[in-house]
């Protein structure tokens, strides 16, 4: 007995191959973490303050605005400053005598607040920049032009950045 192979023979190979060859390719496909990393991106500022320090440090973080910023302790997260604003130091004073606690200005002495712009990867426990988490709270090294902090620099403030320049909305 001899097999002809006929039209309707070919399209069934054809049609077993195209799905085996399918299934191989979504299953054997390696994830795609940066085509989702890229759809879970969104802008964010947040603040940093740096306490106590002299009128000289203080003025030079005003020289970093616009200029790009690396931050974290591997210096792998960025953004771009966005404001500067120096204030005078205030300390609290805690009098155990007499049992009060008062606010006092520091003579010669400046907190400098730092907002930073950037571009995070959101996830539902975190905002990330490079290899670097940004949350309120954190203590966050940072490198800009002609200034620099490695301690005592806290993240104060954090608020996603929506619609654009004109509409920021802190939540």
């Amino acid at each position: 007995m001899k097999t002809k192979f006929n039209i309707v023979d070919v399209a069934i190979i054809f049609i077993v191959i195209a799905t085996i060859s399918v299934g191989c390719f979504f299953y054997f496909r390696p994830s795609d973490k940066k085509s989702e990393d890229v759809s879970n991106t969104t802008k964010v500022r947040f603040t940093i303050e740096v306490k106590d320090l002299t009128e000289t440090a203080a003025n030079s973080f005003k020289n970093a605005i616009g200029s790009i910023v690396s931050f974290g302790e591997t210096a792998t997260g960025s953004g771009t400053v966005y404001d500067v604003e120096v204030e005078d130091y205030v300390k609290w004073i805690d009098n155990r005598e007499e049992g009060t606690v008062s606010i006092q200005k520091i003579p010669d002495r400046y907190t400098v607040n730092i907002t930073v712009e950037s571009d995070v990867v959101k996830s539902d426990v975190a905002y990330t920049s490079g290899k670097e988490e940004v949350s309120v709270g954190k203590e966050l090294p940072f490198n800009a032009f002609g200034a620099g902090v490695e301690k005592d620099c806290y993240v104060i403030d954090l608020y996603e950045v929506k619609w654009g320049v004109f509409c920021d909305f802190k939540f």
